[in-house]
This record gives C-alpha cells, sequence and structure tokens, in this order.
C-alpha cells in the first residue's frame, strides 16, 4: 500500500476500497475523481530503515500523492541538505518528485546506498559544473538497486536488471528511493551479491584498482605492501593483488 510502483487504495465519500495496480515503468496515474477528493492510504510520516553496516543506507518507501486535477504524480523519499555549515545535522528526510531519465541514463531503484561524511565539504555537493548553487542537493553516490526505466538511447541494461555503481557528482545522489545515473556509471549485480555488499563496493574498489593498477602496476610475482589492509581500499586492494598473482604484505596503523 506504500509501494511506489505496487499497489495502493483509495477511497472516498460513500465508496467502497478500491485498489490501483501501477505498472513498473509509470510514471504518472490518472484516478477518477468525479465530484468528490479522494485520499491516499498509508501514513505521511517519513520512515528511515538503516540495514547492514558502516554508510549502508535504505530510505523507506515512498507515496504518491493527488494533484489537484486528479492525477498522481510519482514522489520519493530523499534525504537533502541545504545548510552547508550544518553538515549532517542538516541532513533533512524530504519527498521529492521522482527523478525522469535522461538520454543514456538508467533509473535506478535504490535498495542500498553508500555515504561519505567528507561529501558534505565536496563543491559538487553544493553547485553544478557552472557553479550554480544546486540545493537542496542530494548527497550519496554509491548504490545499488534494480532498474526501472531506461532513457533515449541506452543500452547494455534492461528494466528489472540488478546494478551497482556511482553516480555523477554534480548530481542529485543516492540517499533517495530512486535516482537517475548515466548507464556507463554502471554494472551488473550478480545475484548471489547482496544489495548491501554492492553498495559498499565502487568507491574503494576503484580507489584501490587505480592506485594498484592505474599507478602501481604490479606483475605475477612481486611483492605489494598494502597499508590499512583492514579497511575499505586496503581490503580491497589486498585482494585484488592476490588475484594479480603478486605476494601481499598487509600492514595496518595500530
Amino acid at each position: 500500500m506504500r509501494s511506489v510502483f505496487g499497489s495502493f487504495a483509495a477511497w472516498g465519500p460513500g465508496d467502497g476500497d478500491a485498489t490501483v495496480q501501477t505498472a513498473p515503468s509509470a510514471r504518472t496515474l490518472s484516478i477518477p475523481c468525479e465530484n468528490h477528493p479522494f485520499r491516499w492510504a498509508g501514513s505521511d510520516s517519513p520512515t528511515l530503515s538503516i540495514k547492514g553496516t558502516g554508510n549502508t543506507l535504505i530510505v523507506a518507501t515512498s507515496q504518491q500523492k493527488k494533484s489537484q486535477m486528479g492525477e498522481a504524480t510519482i514522489t520519493m523519499k530523499a534525504i537533502v541538505v541545504t545548510d552547508r555549515a550544518a553538515g549532517t545535522a542538516g541532513m533533512t528526510l524530504v519527498e521529492r518528485p521522482a527523478p525522469q531519465a535522461a538520454i543514456n541514463d538508467v533509473i535506478v531503484q535504490v535498495h542500498a546506498s553508500g555515504f561519505v561524511g567528507t561529501e558534505l565539504a565536496w563543491p559538487s555537493t553544493w553547485t553544478d559544473r557552472l557553479d550554480r548553487d544546486r540545493t537542496p542537493s542530494i548527497p550519496g553516490h554509491e548504490l545499488a538497486g534494480v532498474v526501472t526505466a531506461l532513457g533515449y538511447g541506452t543500452t547494455g541494461l534492461s528494466v528489472g536488471q540488478r546494478v551497482f555503481g556511482l553516480t555523477d557528482w554534480h548530481r542529485d545522489g543516492t540517499l533517495a528511493e530512486y535516482v537517475a545515473v548515466e548507464a556507463r556509471n554502471l554494472a551488473p549485480l550478480p545475484g548471489g551479491v547482496d544489495f548491501t555488499v554492492g553498495a559498499s563496493l565502487p568507491i574503494s574498489g576503484l580507489t584501490a584498482w587505480q592506485g594498484l593498477f592505474e599507478h602501481g602496476r604490479p606483475q605475477a610475482g612481486q611483492s605489494v605492501l598494502v597499508h590499512g589492509a583492514a579497511g575499505a581500499v586496503g581490503s580491497m586492494a589486498t585482494q585484488l593483488a592476490r588475484e594479480a598473482g603478486a605476494y601481499v604484505s598487509c600492514g595496518s596503523e595500530h
């Protein structure tokens, strides 16, 4: 009853309950209101569910609101920031319009997302590429979820596919129920990998990969020393170096 693309109940004076089904690809839904308003089932109270450990967040399910003309516009819950000086205390759960897919975009229903506290100090969290204010903005860049829509010209992915990846630094992020992402920034998520695990991989994994293979370029049989091997980047670097055939020595700051 509180699913964006599932079913919900609506009723008016003198009517019995009516259940309306929405298609997974639907962006709006027209409801015949006739001479009386409808009201939506479910609570308007924001809900936040936290799953897993570390920075993995799953944002609550969204609801649909009736417009003045009797058409329900798809909305979602999202965490936004507006005040740069407020830090994490300024993060607020609100209702926002669900994103639309631009050319080469994919809309992903977010099952898990990663947030790094230092994002709130990044200029791209607050301004676009022309240095124009873009608040209220949605932080978070790592995600794992399911594709729900494809933009014009998008190839390589399909609706219903499990994916993980990164959003553009200058676009709204992943602390939301839905996010628009360029298809090139996503990869298929194997069925045996949990969404929370998938959302924890992109930044740490790419950092480790770039350090090892774009800068260090280890060869099979060489030795690699990984400092802070118990951390997110270090643990990824250890596994990648071992897969490359290197002898890995691990260090710790403690």
